[in-house]
C-alpha cells in the first residue's frame, strides 16, 4: 500500500509544479512575443500586453480580496516605470531586430547585470562564487551575441537593445531591495505592471502617428497570439506569487533559471530558429553563471515581475 504524502511535501511539489511550470510560459512569452514582432509595431505588442496583464493582474487581486495597499506607492511606480515600463519597451524593439533564440538568453543576464550594478553603484564586495559567476556570464553573453550575428538573424543594434533591457532589470533589482519585506507581492506587482502600461500609452502616443498601428490588418492568428502575450505576463506572475508562499525564494531563483532553456527550446521547436554551438556555448555559460548565484550568493535571492529580497521580478528573464 503506498502511503500518501503529507500536506507540506504536497505543497511543496505543488509550488514546484507552478514555478516550472511559470517559467515555461515565462520562456514561451519571449518566442510569442518574436512571432508577433515579425507582424506588428513594437508599440503594438508592448500596449496589448501590458493592458492584458493590468486587467488580469487587477481583476483577479480585487475578486480574491488581496488588495492590500502598500504604505509607500512611489517606490513601486518607480520600479514599474524601470520594468516591465522601459525593459520592456527596449526588450520588444531589440527582439524585432534580433532572433528569438539569443533575446531568450540575453534577457535571462538580468540578474548578472544587478549583480554588476551593485558593485558599481553600492561598492558591493563579492564572493569568489560570485566572480566567477560574473566572469562566466560576461563570456557566455559575447558568445551569444557572436552567435546571434552568425546566421543572418542577428542585428547587433537588437542585441544591444536587448543587454540595455537586461541592464534595466539589473537595475530594477538594485532598487527593489528598498522595498519593505511587509508589502504584499501581488499588490506590489499590479501596481508596477499598471505603471508598465503608463509608459507602453506614452510610448504608443509617440510611434503611432509616424508608423501606424498595426494589429487589425495582421490576421486573426497575430491578433490571438498579440493578446496571449498579455496573458503571459500575468499567469505566470499569479503562479510566482503562489509558489512563493511554500518555497523559499533562492530555490524559486534557480528553477527561474529555466525560463531561458524554455524559450531557446519553443524558439527552435515553433519558429525553427537555427542552434549555432557558439550560441549554445554562451548559453550554457550563462545558465552556468547564473546557477552559481543562485547557489552561493544572496544576490540571487531576487523579489518579485515585486520587491523585497524574499520575493522574485517582473522582467521578463521573468
Amino acid at each position: 500500500m503506498v502511503s500518501s504524502l503529507d500536506p507540506a511535501t504536497a505543497r511543496q511539489r505543488s509550488a514546484v509544479v507552478a514555478l516550472i511550470a511559470a517559467a515555461a510560459l515565462f520562456g514561451l512569452d519571449t518566442t510569442i512575443s518574436a512571432y508577433v514582432l515579425r507582424r506588428v509595431h513594437p508599440a503594438d505588442l508592448f500596449l496589448v500586453e501590458t493592458s492584458v496583464g493590468t486587467v488580469i493582474l487587477w481583476v483577479y487581486m480585487l475578486a480574491t480580496g488581496r488588495h492590500h495597499r502598500p504604505a509607500r506607492l512611489a517606490p513601486h511606480i518607480a520600479l514599474g516605470l524601470i520594468e516591465p515600463g522601459f525593459a520592456y519597451l527596449l526588450f520588444n524593439v531589440g527582439l524585432q531586430r534580433t532572433s528569438a533564440v539569443a533575446g531568450g538568453i540575453l534577457i535571462s543576464t538580468e540578474t548578472i547585470m544587478g549583480v554588476v550594478l551593485g558593485v558599481a553603484i553600492l561598492h558591493e564586495r563579492l564572493s569568489a562564487r560570485a566572480i566567477v559567476a560574473l566572469v562566466t556570464g560576461v563570456i557566455g553573453t559575447a558568445l551569444v551575441s557572436i552567435g546571434s550575428g552568425g546566421h543572418g538573424q542577428g542585428d547587433m543594434v537588437g542585441t544591444l537593445l536587448v543587454l540595455l533591457a537586461a541592464a534595466g532589470g539589473g537595475f530594477y533589482l538594485l532598487l527593489a531591495r528598498r522595498i519593505p519585506a511587509s508589502d504584499d507581492v501581488l499588490t506590489g506587482t499590479a501596481y508596477q505592471v499598471l505603471a508598465g502600461w503608463g509608459v507602453a500609452v506614452a510610448f504608443a502616443a509617440v510611434s503611432w502617428p509616424g508608423s501606424g498601428s498595426g494589429p487589425a490588418s495582421a490576421g486573426g492568428l497575430t491578433i490571438i497570439l498579440t493578446l496571449a502575450t498579455g496573458v503571459l505576463v500575468a499567469l505566470p506572475f499569479l503562479l510566482l506569487n503562489r509558489s512563493l508562499e511554500t518555497l523559499a525564494a533562492s530555490w524559486a531563483a534557480l528553477l527561474l533559471n529555466l525560463v531561458p532553456v524554455f524559450a531557446v527550446v519553443s524558439a527552435v521547436a515553433l519558429l525553427g530558429e537555427p542552434l549555432s554551438v557558439v550560441t549554445v556555448g554562451g548559453g550554457a555559460c550563462i545558465l552556468a553563471g547564473l546557477t552559481l548565484l543562485g547557489l552561493g550568493d544572496n544576490h540571487m535571492a531576487r523579489r518579485s515581475r515585486s520587491g523585497s529580497p524574499d520575493k522574485v521580478s517582473t522582467g521578463r528573464d521573468r
